[in-house]
């Protein structure tokens, strides 16, 4: 995935947690998080996990598991897999438990992504599908094309890899 790519996905899901819940902005925007983690991706990470101890203590599933998402993305980018994808996979529990179809196919993307720098492709390929499928069930366009450029981007990697 380009560095462009990294920063539009980062862009679209900080977004999305902060319009699910646009009372925790506060006083941090989203551009000022965005040069966080750009420059200073510890302090993005830290803010991220002030934000789901909040979700924490307010009983928040949603908001919980979208900075659990959160965090496994920032980790993604920063090289520390195994710790994504336990992220992730918490993460995943919760939309499991909240039955958020949409964010469990987003998380499903994500983890894909992960599983391409990890090289398991075998893997990347399931989470996609599941993830198409998932879109394409709830009619999303754009959950789908995303999900089909991360589909592009593992063939492009089987085929420099292979």
């Amino acid at each position: 995935m380009r560095i462009s790519d990294k920063i539009i996905l980062f862009l679209l899901f900080f977004i999305q947690l902060f319009l699910w819940h646009p009372g925790t902005a506060q006083v941090e925007s989203f551009n000022d998080i965005r040069a966080l983690s750009q420059n200073h991706p510890d302090s993005a990470i830290a803010l991220v996990k002030k934000r789901y101890a909040k979700a924490v203590t307010d009983k928040d599933l949603l908001l919980q598991a979208n900075c659990l998402q959160a965090i496994g993305w920032l980790c993604v980018n920063q090289g520390h897999y195994g710790q994504a994808q336990d992220y992730y996979f918490q993460a995943d529990q919760i939309y499991r438990q909240l039955d958020s179809k949409h964010h469990l196919a987003s998380n499903w993307s994500d983890i894909g992504v992960l599983n391409i720098f990890n090289k398991q492709h075998a893997v990347a390929k399931l989470y996609f599908n599941k993830a198409l499928d998932s879109f394409r069930a709830e009619g999303d366009k754009i959950g789908e094309a995303g999900t089909l450029g991360n589909i592009g981007h593992l063939f492009e990697k089987e085929g420099s890899d292979g």
